[in-house]
């Protein structure tokens, strides 16, 4: 009896794998399968006068569209549905005068965030994950903390450096959602309520994975969301801090680089905060110590976006959705 369960299992796992073999196949064969899916959902959505399921599939059609290199569908394939989206007109701009490194990673990462595998997709909410990330807490037992968010998409038309373009934001209408929760050793989720993650009321063109850090040293961690806003002319680069009170994060602080500028974590409880708006820009480092930030350096550096010297500030040690 024992060693029949045991072949039934091997059996089932094999044909687990066969399948999704299979279906990986099929995939690489017909590489417009998905896009032409992720199409025909938008114009039901289109159809039925649902507009957030409309945006929800066509975001993840041009994500697809911008990220697969396989697939022969086009941005033409999508003009029955842009003529109805506000695309005509530009909705905002980004300036000419950033590194043509930085214009054209702000425009690709706009649109190729969306391409998610299904399982990072919600098409009941029309939400889609982000970003997430985990922390480890030692509090007797090893803790692990998580937190990922869910935002919809928004498909606007968008003047990149003069040029119009259609890119693809977070919107600010169906505000991001954080999911947050703790495991503990045993094989048990602890899962937190779901609150909305205060981006201002504002469009957010990408996320970064949370990052955690226990400030107080109550063992329990704070967990900080990094994110770039856009508002009309001009982004900021914001940094909210939530702490985990009872089964809810809770905001507590938010750090704001304004005008195309700058605030993400360091090591420790440091972090870094300045404003974009001239050259030199003023780099500020920040420190939490006994109770709240206090700054520990100013520090004049050459406008990071003039020059590929972001990419030092964006990628060294981050993990990008």
């Amino acid at each position: 009896m024992k060693k029949m369960a045991y072949i039934k299992i091997i059996l089932m796992v094999w044909l687990l794998l066969f399948s999704r073999e299979l279906c990986i196949q099929a995939e690489e064969n017909n590489p417009d399968e998905k896009a032409d899916m992720y199409l025909r959902k938008a114009f039901e959505g289109k159809e039925a006068g649902d507009d957030r399921k409309r945006e929800f599939w066509l975001g993840r059609f041009i994500g697809e569209v911008t990220v697969n290199p396989k697939t022969t569908r086009t941005w033409a394939d999508m003009q029955a549905l842009v003529d109805s989206l506000p695309l005509k007109l530009p909705q905002g701009s980004l300036s000419a005068n950033y590194h043509e490194s930085f214009r054209q990673w702000f425009s690709e990462r706009s649109r190729g965030q969306w391409a998610v595998s299904n399982d990072r997709a919600n098409e009941t909410d029309h939400t889609i994950e982000m970003g997430n990330g985990s922390g480890l807490i030692d509090r007797g037992f090893k803790a692990t903390y998580f937190a990922a968010v869910f935002a919809s998409p928004r498909v606007l038309g968008w003047s990149v450096g003069h040029q119009d373009q259609i890119l693809v934001f977070a919107s600010e209408e169906q505000k991001p959602l954080i999911l947050s929760g703790e495991l503990i050793p045993g094989d048990y989720c602890l899962y937190y309520n779901m609150v909305e993650l205060d981006t201002g009321g504002k469009k957010v063109q990408t996320f970064w994975a949370p990052k955690f850090e226990d400030l107080d040293g109550d063992k329990i961690p704070e967990v900080f969301f990094r994110y770039n806003v856009v508002d009309g002319d001009h982004f900021d680069q914001e940094l909210a801090i939530y702490k985990f009170v009872g089964s809810s994060p809770v905001f507590y602080k938010k750090f704001v680089g304004r005008n195309g500028g700058l605030a993400h974590k360091l090591e420790g409880k440091r972090i870094q905060v300045a404003n974009g708006d001239s050259d030199p820009i003023e780099l500020e480092t920040w420190e939490f110590t006994g109770n709240d930030f206090v700054i520990q350096e100013r520090t004049r550096v050459p406008n990071i976006y003039m020059s590929e010297e972001w990419k030092n500030y964006y990628f060294p040690d981050e993990r990008l959705f």
